[in-house]
């Protein structure tokens, strides 16, 4: 959910308190102090454990190439991550948060090794053990995103913070686009500290993150494979992703998820 959508924030609390859920994540949606400290007081209402997400590209934090593909100057980028990132920490302070998801963000213009070296800085400044960074696609409409493979992520100075969050449905995305092997690409997470997952799905060979339940009928992702993951990672919590408007989804789901989780 976004900060600012506190009517799914009840939703979700009431689902916590009925012994469904048992974390929420939160996304930061950039917005002056007063509101955003309204926001915390209000999410600070529930017993569940709170998942903060970092603000990322869209709403301009993208340390891959602060610069956003050159749309305004790097002080200027620098100056939203710090903007953005202040923001994440004091929500994960306030309400006591476990972890702190962060994109890296899109590529830009930039050569790959100053990529690394950007999202490198960016883990040095901002280190911390609830920081996570999350895998993403490998490409959505006309940008690349760094963080699309193990590979790319073995490359940052993971040690300094608490690790990886897993997309699934990022990394079915990127095999896609990469034409790569589902079940090898997961594997290869084996070797990074993964503490927490995002899960959703996409149509069968979508380059696309879509945020489709995981009973859509013409969903892609290997919900098998990914079951058998999370079996073997059971100290990790699985954040369902949804884009819908009706809250029914999140119960829906979780029943799904469950039934899922037992077949495996």
């Amino acid at each position: 959910m976004r900060s600012d959508d506190l009517e799914t924030f009840h939703v979700l609390s009431l689902l916590a308190d009925q012994g469904l859920i048992d974390h929420i994540q939160v996304y930061v949606s950039p917005a002056p102090e007063e509101i955003l400290n309204g926001e915390i007081e209000e999410i600070a209402t529930t017993d569940a454990r709170i998942v903060v997400h970092a603000p990322h590209h869209l709403d301009r934090v993208n340390p891959a190439d602060p610069s956003l593909g050159g749309s305004m100057s790097v002080t200027d980028g620098e100056a939203q991550i710090e903007a953005g990132m202040a923001d994440a920490f004091e929500f994960a302070d306030r309400l006591d948060a476990s972890y702190i998801v962060a994109h890296a963000g899109f590529i830009g213009h930039l050569d790959r090794q100053k990529v690394v070296n950007n999202v490198r800085s960016f883990i040095d400044r901002y280190h911390d053990r609830r920081l996570l960074i999350e895998n993403l696609p490998a490409v959505h409409k006309d940008l690349q995103f760094f963080g699309a493979t193990a590979e790319e992520l073995k490359s940052l100075n993971l040690s300094r913070i608490g690790g990886i969050c897993l997309d699934f449905a990022h990394l079915y995305c990127s095999a896609n686009y990469l034409s790569n092997p589902y079940g090898e690409m997961l594997t290869a997470f084996s070797a990074l500290p993964v503490r927490f997952h995002h899960l959703s799905n996409s149509r069968t060979g979508s380059i696309t993150d879509q945020h489709l339940p995981l009973d859509h009928s013409e969903g892609g992702v290997p919900i098998d494979q990914v079951m058998a993951w999370v079996k073997n990672h059971p100290a990790n919590q699985t954040s369902l992703e949804y884009k819908n408007s009706d809250h029914s989804i999140y119960k829906q789901q979780l029943q799904v998820f469950d039934d899922l989780y037992h077949q495996a």
